[in-house]
Protein backbone atom coordinates (compact mmCIF):
# COMPACT_ATOMS: atom_id res chain seq x y z
CA UNK A 1 0.00 0.00 0.00
CA UNK A 2 2.75 2.14 0.70
CA UNK A 3 4.51 1.94 -2.60
CA UNK A 4 1.37 2.48 -4.14
CA UNK A 5 1.16 5.95 -2.46
CA UNK A 6 5.16 6.90 -3.32
CA UNK A 7 4.19 5.62 -7.09
CA UNK A 8 0.94 8.04 -7.02
CA UNK A 9 3.30 11.07 -5.29
CA UNK A 10 6.13 10.62 -7.78
CA UNK A 11 3.71 10.56 -10.73
CA UNK A 12 2.51 13.65 -9.33
CA UNK A 13 5.29 15.65 -8.95
CA UNK A 14 7.03 14.22 -12.41
CA UNK A 15 3.57 15.54 -14.48
CA UNK A 16 3.66 18.72 -12.28
CA UNK A 17 7.19 20.12 -12.45
CA UNK A 18 6.45 22.27 -15.37
CA UNK A 19 4.32 24.30 -13.01
CA UNK A 20 6.12 24.78 -10.01
CA UNK A 21 7.93 28.00 -10.97
CA UNK A 22 4.53 29.19 -11.53
CA UNK A 23 3.32 28.26 -8.54
CA UNK A 24 5.76 29.38 -6.43
CA UNK A 25 5.80 32.96 -7.98
CA UNK A 26 1.79 32.80 -7.26
CA UNK A 27 2.80 32.13 -3.71
CA UNK A 28 5.73 34.57 -3.26
CA UNK A 29 3.11 37.16 -4.55
CA UNK A 30 0.51 36.21 -2.17
CA UNK A 31 2.88 36.27 0.80
CA UNK A 32 4.04 39.34 0.03
CA UNK A 33 0.39 40.97 0.16
CA UNK A 34 -0.13 38.98 2.85
CA UNK A 35 2.88 41.10 4.80
CA UNK A 36 1.96 44.04 3.18
CA UNK A 37 -1.88 44.00 4.73
CA UNK A 38 -0.02 42.78 7.58
CA UNK A 39 1.89 46.01 8.10
CA UNK A 40 -0.76 48.71 7.28
CA UNK A 41 -3.37 46.86 9.87
CA UNK A 42 -0.53 47.22 12.39
CA UNK A 43 0.16 51.02 11.90
CA UNK A 44 -3.58 51.30 11.84
CA UNK A 45 -3.73 49.37 15.04
CA UNK A 46 -1.25 51.54 16.19
CA UNK A 47 -2.67 54.65 15.37
CA UNK A 48 -5.95 54.28 16.82
CA UNK A 49 -4.06 52.84 20.28
CA UNK A 50 -2.49 56.11 20.23
CA UNK A 51 -5.39 58.21 19.82
CA UNK A 52 -7.72 56.09 22.62
CA UNK A 53 -4.64 56.98 24.91
CA UNK A 54 -4.68 60.41 24.21
CA UNK A 55 -8.34 61.18 24.77
CA UNK A 56 -7.46 58.95 27.56
CA UNK A 57 -5.28 61.62 28.99
CA UNK A 58 -7.28 64.19 28.19
CA UNK A 59 -10.28 63.18 30.43
CA UNK A 60 -8.09 62.76 33.17
CA UNK A 61 -6.65 66.19 32.47
CA UNK A 62 -10.35 67.59 32.24
CA UNK A 63 -11.26 65.77 35.25
CA UNK A 64 -8.79 66.99 37.62
CA UNK A 65 -9.47 70.30 36.26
Amino acid sequence: MLIWLLIIIAVIVIFSADKLPALKGDLKELADKGIEAAKKGKEKAEAKLNEVKKNKENKSKKDKD
